[in-house]
């Protein structure tokens, strides 16, 4: 269990740093900084959202983004816990951060909302994954911690 809380911790984290590199992104394009979160948003407002500022779209979007983040570092905690050589881990977080970010490109975002998908900016949405994937890196020790305060809770 503690390999899915490891997970799903970093993977939040993970999925805040993505937005904070969206919002980046965002100024330097000469958009609002909450763009990419109010396109996210439209899962849950559909199109109005293209009609709103920041507010409630943009607080859904980032929540499912955070929630989709965790959601996944769950799962690849499972997998990555289990690595012990950083190279390996590396390997492996750089594979499920390709596999993930294919994932919602072309399956999940497409689901939720087409426009997602098509608007979704690009090289930075792939650069925005692969710091989710640096991110996984720290799963087998955030693992370890957790699996030893088990322990020492324990007595």
């Amino acid at each position: 269990m503690h390999l899915v809380l490891a997970g799903g911790e970093t993977g939040v984290l993970g999925a805040l740093l993505m937005m904070i590199w969206f919002a980046l992104d965002s100024l330097v394009e000469r958009q609002q900084w909450w763009a990419i979160l109010n396109l996210w948003g439209s899962a849950i407002y559909g199109d109005a959202v293209f009609r709103m500022g920041l507010g409630k779209a943009s607080l859904a979007g980032g929540a499912l983004h955070v929630f989709l983040g965790g959601l996944a570092g769950a799962g690849s905690g499972l997998v990555l816990g289990r690595l012990r050589r950083f190279s390996r881990v590396l390997l492996a977080a750089l594979l499920f951060g390709a596999l993930w970010y294919g994932m919602l490109q072309y399956g999940v975002l497409r689901w939720l909302h087409p426009l997602i998908e098509r608007m979704t900016p690009q090289p930075a949405t792939l650069l925005a994954h692969l710091l989710y994937a640096a991110m996984l890196t720290r799963i087998p020790a955030r693992g370890l911690r957790l699996a030893e305060q088990e322990r020492t809770a324990r007595g």
